[in-house]
């Protein structure tokens, strides 16, 4: 129990990471509209390619992932 709260802490102390500048100032609509956007979409799409030609049969997993993440 805790190693898990130590591990968590940092997660819960943590801010906003404010990676991207230019999407507006936030809300629902910009957070369904940031991944469509921008290089974000292209990093999704290689991933799905990358995940398709390294294990096609599981090839919804990685970009499963990257979606959750």
């Amino acid at each position: 129990m805790k190693r898990l709260t130590i591990a968590a802490a940092p997660a819960a102390l943590a801010g906003p990471a404010l990676a991207h500048t230019g999407h507006g100032t936030g809300g629902f609509a910009a957070g369904l509209a940031h991944p469509a956007l921008g290089p974000d979409l292209l990093a999704m799409l290689a991933v799905g390619l990358w995940a398709a030609l390294a294990a096609p049969r599981l090839a919804w997993a990685a970009p499963a992932g990257f979606m959750l993440g």
